[in-house]
């Protein structure tokens, strides 16, 4: 189509129609391989995949070369390309990329997108379920893999240096062309994507709440305006992967002084065998994480019987204290629909008190409510929790990064304090600060993210439940 596109001048638009009119088609969604349930090593360059995810940071717009030539050093020839849905430019051993005439460079949206923080077993399960074919398996089918006659299956690309080493020379990305090169490139062309140093701080999968299921991934979008989608926000996206391992050899090139001019501030990302690329061909915003598909409106006498049953489970786990009950139902159905000024409507904060932590109480009601709710995070309130966590996001300006913070959730995450588990002590400036962030998500349904010159509110959205021995410490 792009070779083509004299007679079809908006073939970028075909491209994304087409994708999104077999999209729609019954079932054909649940057969595109999923990230959050097959292993990134299971992969294939170029696969189509989908996601469902939190943007958990926000890049700056990356630009990447629209068109280009390249001419073949063997014959002369010339052939034109486009780098979108590319990360690298496919620029060959023996072909030269000629410069880049006007109008060559866009610029697309990048975000860094992680699995839902605190979703549930449940929602897992069920997504697992209805996935009827996740993708091609194993090193058969994964070019960037060993093969298995090797006897090295299983291995992750990052444990093969030798190999990547030998695939970034051989394919070299335009981000990391230097001077050096001089002798083959006329001129440095501009720049497919930022580079991507593996490390300049290692921040791992930068995950709010740790999880060993945790998946990440950076998205980029094109033909879309920055406001359309926030932080925070919950996506499901598919489109086309990229694990070109040349893509982790950005460190070594800046170390070696050779990284071209103007991209210090390029964020410090994973290699994309651990943080695969997604070039996005459709993606839509949720409003809520529940996989299930809506039922039909329930008749009054169905809806009183469904409150029944909840009121008798949630009873149960009240040691039989209806009315905490009651109210405890009230609160899992609870959210904020509109703000006034300071006013936050909808908010229902609860605070249970008269708990102990005897047979771990708190800790069996999270458990109960976990099955009840899409995504949760049980939070023991321990001194020691309270000074070493960060609840907060803070902006790592050294990496470029937003390092995730216990509070950065997505709408409708069940927070469940245990202030049973405070122990007598002395709270750190880190213990009180967090103590602080903690009380204004209960009381104004606001974080305050910390970008070290000046800190930004955030609306949230998550509805707090508090359970002490006596009257909690933290107002709501």
């Amino acid at each position: 189509m792009f070779a083509g596109r004299a007679s079809v001048p908006d073939w970028e638009a075909k491209v994304s129609g087409h994708f999104l009119q077999q999209l729609e088609q019954p079932g054909a969604r649940e057969r595109v391989a999923s990230l959050n349930q097959v292993a990134n090593h299971e992969l294939c360059d170029g696969q189509l995949v989908r996601f469902r995810c939190m943007v958990q940071d926000m890049f700056d717009p990356e630009f990447y070369l629209g068109e280009y030539r390249v001419k073949s050093l063997a014959d002369g020839s010339v052939t034109e390309r486009t780098g979108r849905y590319r990360d690298v430019v496919s620029c060959g051993p023996r072909e030269e990329l000629l410069e880049a005439g006007d109008g060559a460079t866009k610029d697309r949206l990048a975000y860094y997108c992680v699995s839902v923080p605190g979703e549930a077993a449940w929602v897992a399960e069920y997504c697992g379920r209805s996935d009827s074919a996740p993708g091609p398996s194993g090193a058969a089918v994964n070019p960037l893999k060993r093969g298995l006659e090797e006897g090295e299956e299983g291995m992750d690309l990052e444990a093969e240096p030798a190999t990547l080493e030998k695939e970034a020379k051989k394919v070299r990305p335009a981000e990391e062309m230097t001077a050096r090169d001089s002798a083959t490139f006329k001129k440095p062309a501009v720049p497919a994507s930022p580079p991507a140093p593996s490390a300049r701080k290692d921040l791992g999968l930068n995950l709010p709440l740790a999880s060993p299921q945790g998946k990440a991934a950076i998205i980029k979008l094109y033909d879309l305006t920055e406001g359309d989608i926030k932080l925070n926000d919950l996506l499901e996206v598919v489109g086309i992967v990229s694990l070109d391992p040349s893509m982790a050899g950005g460190l070594e090139e800046e170390e070696e002084g050779g990284m071209m001019a103007g991209f210090s501030s390029a964020p410090s990302l994973p290699p994309p065998s651990l943080v695969p690329r997604i070039h996005v061909l459709h993606h839509r915003v949720l409003p809520h994480t529940n996989p299930l598909p809506l039922p039909a409106a329930p008749s009054s006498q169905e809806a009183g019987q469904l409150r029944s049953e909840l009121l008798a489970i949630l009873t149960e786990a009240l040691l039989g204290d209806k009315l905490a009950a009651e109210y405890l139902l009230c609160h899992l159905v609870s959210g904020v629909y509109l703000r006034r000024d300071v006013l936050v409507l909808g908010k229902f904060s609860l605070n249970l008190h008269n708990m102990t932590a005897h047979d771990r109480l708190p800790r069996r009601l999270a458990t109960v409510l976990a099955l009840l709710t899409t995504a949760s995070h049980y939070l023991p309130l321990t001194r020691q929790q309270l000074d070493a966590a960060s609840f907060l996001p803070k902006k790592d300006f050294e990496a470029n990064r937003l390092v995730a913070g216990t509070l950065q959730l997505a709408k409708g995450t069940h927070l469940m304090v245990d202030e049973t588990a405070m122990s007598d002590g002395q709270l750190t400036a880190q213990g009180l600060a967090n103590l602080t962030a903690l009380g204004n998500l209960i009381t104004w349904q606001k974080a305050e993210y910390d970008f070290k010159y000046q800190k930004m509110e955030y609306d949230t959205d998550i509805p707090c439940l508090v359970m002490s021995e006596g009257r909690s410490m933290l107002t709501g």
